[in-house]
């Protein structure tokens, strides 16, 4: 589209034609069912590997939240918390951090290859299905990818030490903090995602 204005400056305007909003990408059928026994496989073996850091000695860390606060004109102020300052929930997943002084093992994470070999086929799972992909982002990245379902299994094992404490995990106790995070992913309500589960771990989703 061509813009002129009095002074004879002539402006071509670029215009992208915005296609209609997409429908809503999920996973179903047996693929929703492969990928709740993913995510469960993934998050038990994160639960065992935790408490055994805990079991050792090793004490988890508090998050670091911002600070929110009011100014005198009335006006909200958000702030970061002063280093090392924690006064967040405690996250677990902290125990699974490196030492500082081992260069080698901080570039491989809290999740070092080889490790975790439930949460790594989780991970191919979702990179080598195109479908399963597009429910995390509409165009796949693989890195990107990689983090956003570690960090959902990560969190997921946080909320369960939150919720249940330092116990064993059972079907019951990890659907409960699965459910959030698999509800967007696929209709599990419809085409039962966890059609597995026994029933007495169906009341936790209400």
């Amino acid at each position: 589209m061509v813009v002129s204005f009095g002074g004879g400056t002539t402006f071509v305007l670029y215009m992208a034609l915005m296609s209609t909003t997409p429908e809503p990408v999920c996973v179903t059928g047996a693929k929703a069912d492969e990928l709740r026994r993913l995510y469960d496989s993934a998050l038990e073996e994160t639960i065992n590997a935790i408490r055994a850091k805990l079991s050792d000695g090793k004490k988890p860390e508090g998050a670091s939240w911002p600070t929110v606060s009011t100014r005198d004109n009335g006006m909200p102020s958000i702030s970061e918390v002063p280093l090392f300052e924690r006064n967040g929930p405690l996250e677990f997943s902290s125990v699974l951090e490196p030492s500082w002084n081992d260069d080698v093992a901080r570039a491989q994470g809290k999740f070092p290859e080889g490790e975790f070999p439930h949460l790594e086929a989780l991970v191919r799972f979702v990179l080598n299905d195109p479908k399963v992909s597009r429910t995390y982002m509409a165009t796949p990245h693989e890195q990107f990818l990689k983090v956003l379902v570690t960090m959902g299994v990560e969190s997921a094992a946080n909320m369960h030490f939150l919720r249940f404490g330092d116990v064993v995990s059972d079907v019951k106790s990890r659907t409960s903090v699965l459910r959030p995070l698999l509800i967007g992913l696929t209709s599990l309500i419809h085409d039962g995602a966890f059609a597995g589960y026994p029933a007495s771990a169906l009341p936790l989703w209400s």
